[in-house]
C-alpha cells in the first residue's frame, strides 16, 4: 500500500446499487423556496450507508483533511452471462447507476453521518463497476483513506495519467 494513504473506513453495503440521480421538486415553502426531495430507493440506500459509517466512526469529530474514496459497485450479472468465464466481469452495455451519481451518494452519506466535514476534502477517487462474480451478490463497497499531504505523490489511489 502506498505510504501516503492511510485506511479510515471501509463499508460494504449489500444490495443493488442506486446511483444518486436528481432530486425531485416537492412544492415550495411559505417563503418561494423550493422543497426538493430524493425518491425512495435513493434514501434508503444513503441511510444504509449512513448508519454503516456511523457505526464506525463512533462519534468522532469529522475528518478535516484531504482523503480519497475507492468504491467499487458490484451489480447483478444479467441472465445472458450467468454461464459466462469469471473474466467477464466488466459491464460491455451501460448499466445503471452511473459512476459519478455512485460516488455522489456514498460522499453525500459519509457528510450526513459525520466522517468527512465536507465532501471537498476528496482530493481523489476511484469508482469501478463490474458483474457479480458466481456465487457473489449485487452490493457497493467504500474505501476511505486519508491522504498523507507530507509524503502524498500527484495521485495515491490512481497511478492511471503518469
Amino acid at each position: 500500500m502506498n505510504d501516503a494513504l492511510v485506511l479510515l473506513m471501509e463499508i460494504t453495503v449489500s444490495g443493488p446499487a442506486t446511483g444518486k440521480g436528481r432530486p425531485i421538486f416537492r412544492g415550495k415553502t411559505r417563503d418561494g423556496h423550493p422543497i426538493m426531495d430524493y425518491p425512495k430507493t435513493v434514501k434508503q440506500q444513503l441511510d444504509r450507508f449512513k448508519v454503516k459509517a456511523l457505526y464506525l466512526w463512533r462519534r468522532r469529530p469529522p475528518h478535516q483533511g484531504p482523503v480519497a474514496i475507492s468504491v467499487e459497485v458490484i451489480i447483478a450479472r444479467p441472465q445472458r452471462l450467468k454461464n459466462a468465464q469469471p473474466g467477464r466481469l466488466i459491464p460491455d452495455k451501460r448499466t445503471k447507476p452511473d459512476n459519478d451519481n455512485a460516488e455522489g451518494l456514498v460522499w453525500d452519506a459519509l457528510v450526513k453521518a459525520g466522517v468527512l466535514g465536507d465532501d471537498s476534502w476528496v482530493v481523489d477517487n476511484r469508482c469501478v463497476k463490474r458483474y457479480a462474480a458466481q456465487g457473489e451478490g449485487p452490493s457497493t463497497s467504500v474505501r476511505l483513506f486519508a491522504v498523507r499531504v507530507d509524503v502524498a505523490e500527484p495521485s495515491p489511489l490512481l497511478s492511471l495519467f503518469g
